[in-house]
């Protein structure tokens, strides 16, 4: 999942939170269910000297890794 955020700068950190309770608290169908147990596995902190980009991994049912990944085009 590719997500251009084009919000102010200072709400980016909060709406990053926000879309990951949005994806867990979905009712997606049961074999692509989200995994609470592992959540998200947040991926950011492997990229070093990069503040506009956030990364983060969950599984959906059995097998499924989904990547998101949020890009600040913030212009503020």
């Amino acid at each position: 999942m590719i997500i251009y955020y084009r919000g102010s700068s200072s709400s980016f950190e909060k709406t990053w939170t926000s879309y990951k309770e949005d994806v867990s608290n979905s009712n997606f169908t049961t074999e692509f269910k989200f995994d609470k147990n592992k959540n998200f596995e947040d991926l950011s902190n492997n990229f070093q000297d990069i503040n506009h980009l956030k990364i983060a991994k969950s599984i959906h049912g059995t097998k499924i890794a989904i990547y998101h990944i949020m890009i600040n085009f913030s212009e503020n």
